[in-house]
């Protein structure tokens, strides 16, 4: 889900969430946003971390603004959130 399509996306929910995404200022209350990094690198390393605290958060959803398919990292990724997804 990219940048415009998270906004449609939290504007239409009811329950809080907590959302993963690069942009915090898309993420208003009663949402809340962990902000995750630009590079593919660093996007990684932090992943798990991130789903870990949003899981954290107590809230009934968690939403993840895709991340480009810009390379094979990305791609990457984007194989294991969908994977992660599948696991719920």
């Amino acid at each position: 889900m990219g940048s415009s399509d998270l906004v449609a996306r939290i504007d239409g929910l009811v329950s809080p969430a907590a959302v993963l995404c690069f942009d915090a200022q898309a993420v208003a209350p009663p949402h809340r946003s962990i902000l995750m990094p630009q590079g593919a690198g660093d996007y990684a390393r932090v992943m798990y971390d991130a789903l870990r605290e949003a899981d954290g958060m107590g809230m009934k959803l968690i939403l993840i603004e895709r991340p480009p398919t810009s390379n094979d990292l990305w791609k990457a990724i984007e194989n294991r959130l969908l994977a992660a997804a599948k696991l719920t």
